[in-house]
This record gives structure tokens, C-alpha cells and sequence, in this order.
């Protein structure tokens, strides 16, 4: 979708209205580290959505995906991390635009340093819909801050963490048979340095990006204005309890 420049697409007669939304900065005890930083660079129209679940930004919506241009920040496991999702570039804009409901997910993947494009994801955060609202209303009430502890067992090293939302708004149709239809991605990925002495690293739960999403899963072909709804998020289960 990165040639997309307006809030609609027109095709096939029909209309959808794009979300927009990027992980603006990070905090880490107490310290922010903005756009730009440990976060991997974003594509000119930095805020737009993936709408294909096959295409190679999924992994994390990156104009450069060389680590080397990217430092990576220290964190200690059983550390917390604040996602800070906005809009725009200001802090003060909102996550994401209201009724582009959808849920919050966290993936890491450890880094393998002779081949840092061959990456197995673990989940280690999700958030849907509960008690009647949906993640991404929670994350706007809460100011775009999405706070994920890193597992208190993981092995010590270089990781990608990926973040992303799913808007849901024109999920009930198929993406692949109606191209403006399907849930829209917003995936964004920060290099960090996880310590500790952990020993885990969850190798019977890992998944790849693209490929882990399908335009017909219960939790991305879904009418997400249901109420009540059961929903399904997708990916696998959270990897550390």
C-alpha cells in the first residue's frame, strides 16, 4: 500500500477508509526514545496500514531493514516497554482513529547474526475484545501506550520486537477477492538488546511474517461490529505465560 496518498481508495465501486496509525516512540524506564531512534525507519507515508497479508511488510513496515542502521536499546527481561502508538507525529494525536476497532498483538524474534532476515516469531502480548471494548479503544484511552513486560525467562540477546495493530472496519469482506475490503496491519518493529539470565527461547511456537496470516482467519475475516462478538485473534498462543 505504499502508494496510497488519501484516507480512501476507490475500486470496484466501492469505498474504504484507511486507519492510520505507527509506533511513534518507545519509553523504558521512564526515558523516551523517539521516532527514529531504536525504531526501524518507516516508509514516507509512515502511518499507512499493509492491506496484503502476504506481502514482505508485513514483517515490520520498514523502509530499511539493515540492524546495522538501527541501534539496538538495552532492556533486562521482567523489564516493561511502552509501545506509544499516535496517529500522526505528535504525541498529543490519538492512536488511531476511532471505529478502526481491532486488537493489539506483540511478537519478538531473536536475531540471528550470520542471516537477520531468517526470523522465527514468538507472541508474547495479545489484547482483543473484552468486557466491550477493543484494544485499540483501550489504547486510545490510554494515550497510545501500550505497556508489554519482556519475558522474566528469555534467553539473553538481540531481538526485533514487533508491534502492531489490526483495524478491522472492512474485515467482513475477503481481501484477496475485493481489494479494498480485509483488515488493515500496522505492524512496527524496535531493535533491542534483552539481558538477564534467562534460558527460554520458545522454539516450538515460533511463526513467520509474511505467512502466519491468512485473508480468511475467524480473527481477520470477521464483522467486528457484533455485539456481543466472539472474537478469535489471530497468530499463535502467547508463548510465556
Amino acid at each position: 500500500m505504499r502508494f496510497l496518498s488519501s484516507l480512501f481508495v476507490l475500486g470496484s465501486g466501492a469505498l474504504t477508509v484507511l486507519a492510520h496509525t505507527h509506533i511513534r516512540n518507545i519509553v523504558i524506564n521512564d526515558v523516551v526514545y523517539d521516532r527514529g531512534e531504536h525504531i526501524l525507519p518507516y516508509f514516507s507515508d509512515f502511518n499507512f496500514p499493509v492491506k496484503d497479508p502476504l506481502s514482505a511488510n508485513m514483517t515490520c513496515r520498514a523502509s530499511n531493514s539493515n540492524l546495522d542502521d538501527t541501534p539496538a536499546i538495552e532492556i533486562a527481561a521482567n523489564e516493561v516497554i511502552t509501545l506509544e502508538w499516535h496517529q500522526e507525529t505528535d504525541r498529543n494525536s490519538v492512536a488511531i482513529q476511532a471505529q478502526h476497532d481491532g486488537p493489539c498483538l506483540v511478537y519478538m524474534a531473536l536475531i540471528n547474526k550470520a542471516s537477520p532476515s531468517d526470523l522465527g516469531w514468538f507472541k508474547i502480548y495479545e489484547e482483543g475484545y473484552s468486557n466491550g471494548k477493543w484494544c485499540s479503544t483501550n489504547l486510545n484511552n490510554n494515550g497510545g501506550k501500550l505497556n508489554v513486560t519482556i519475558p522474566k525467562d528469555l534467553t539473553a540477546g538481540d531481538y526485533l520486537l514487533r508491534g502492531e495493530i489490526i483495524a478491522l472496519p472492512e474485515a467482513e469482506r475477503v481481501y484477496a477477492s475485493d481489494l479494498t475490503a480485509g483488515a488493515q496491519y500496522y505492524p512496527n518493529c524496535v531493535h533491542l538488546t534483552v539481558t538477564g539470565s534467562g534460558k527460554t527461547l520458545p522454539k516450538d511456537k515460533l511463526v513467520v511474517f509474511p505467512g502466519e496470516y491468512s485473508s480468511t482467519h475467524p480473527g481477520i475475516l470477521v464483522n467486528a461490529n457484533l455485539n456481543p462478538i466472539n472474537y478469535q485473534i489471530p497468530g499463535p498462543d502467547v508463548a510465556f505465560s
